[in-house]
């Protein structure tokens, strides 16, 4: 660990004022081994993260409860180091914050102070889901001393000040997105084939598509097929889906299902993919692909 900066008797002040949306007290570390423990730490830090603001930093001091668990001081035996946290924040979060790990001596114990301090790319989101603990639809921040959600307001709000400072942030897609098997008429083979690459060397999160087949004779005549919800691609990954014409279903302005098979026209069909991601600034980003049958 790095020579602490925080004077002890500072910390004393902070700790018995008890925790605030900047200032945060762990009882022990996460548990770094286990995947819930990561996704805990991951939380934790980007809430702080997201709550700082310009030339302001966030504490999680490890090693004294909370007042409402008794306030006393325990210590820390053992605790990571700066590299490990920042290796797991560099895999479940991005942007991903900066922190500066100390040791501070208090009361004859030990304690460790995560300091998390403000970056000029925040706001900062998770890039992987940890069952119930860490969703990467789920912007985090501290409210009233507790890890709570930022509102869709809120989020515009911190990227319109964020482009404000850097600019609009135009980056290349990270996936590339395609049709690799169609229909060839005449045949009884009805397959569609969608490939999905992620380019880049870090994970893209939040993809969903689904594709459209539309008769070609009535354009009104719609059927939407879900293709992928919510997958996470790691560097390099790449996933194929399917789905087949046959399963398209379409239906009168009255509900009624419409018998269309059979027609001349019945094979002639336009497609259009709608891929949405997150992309690096935390923005929902679409690629949309189209193709014609028939």
């Amino acid at each position: 660990m790095t020579s602490p900066r925080i004077d002890p008797s500072r910390l004393g002040e902070l700790i018995d004022a008890g925790e605030t949306d900047l200032f945060e007290l762990k009882r022990q570390w996460w548990d770094l081994e286990s995947k819930l423990g990561k996704g805990h730490l991951a939380r934790d830090v980007l809430a702080m993260a997201n709550a700082i603001s310009p030339s302001e930093s966030g504490l999680i001091v490890v090693g004294v409860e909370d007042k409402k668990a008794g306030g006393g001081v325990v210590g820390v035996s053992e605790a990571p180091s700066q590299e490990t946290v920042a290796q797991l924040l560099d895999t479940y979060t991005n942007p991903v914050p900066r922190v500066r790990l100390d040791e501070v001596p208090y009361l004859g114990k030990r304690l460790s102070v995560l300091e998390v301090i403000w970056s000029e790319f925040h706001p900062h989101y998770a890039t992987r889901d940890v069952d119930t603990i860490l969703s990467t639809d789920a912007v985090y921040t501290r409210r009233a001393g507790t890890v709570g959600r930022l509102k869709p307001a809120e989020i515009e709000r911190l990227i319109r000040a964020k482009e404000a400072r850097l600019g609009k942030i135009t980056e290349p897609s990270p996936l590339t997105v395609g049709f690799v098997e169609l229909p060839a008429l005449p045949s009884s083979a009805d397959r569609i084939s969608v490939r999905v690459v992620n380019v880049t060397e870090e994970p893209v999160t939040n993809i969903n598509a689904s594709i459209d087949i539309i008769l070609t004779h009535y354009s009104y005549a719609v059927y939407r097929r879900p293709l992928i919800a919510n997958l996470t691609l790691g560097p390099g990954e790449t996933r194929e889906f399917d789905c087949r014409t046959s399963e398209a279903s379409f239906y009168d302005d009255q509900g009624r299902a419409w018998e269309y098979k059979g027609r001349i026209w019945s094979s002639w069909f336009d497609l259009r993919l709608h891929l949405t991601y997150r992309g690096r600034d935390g923005i929902l980003a679409e690629i949309v692909r189209q193709a014609s049958l028939g």
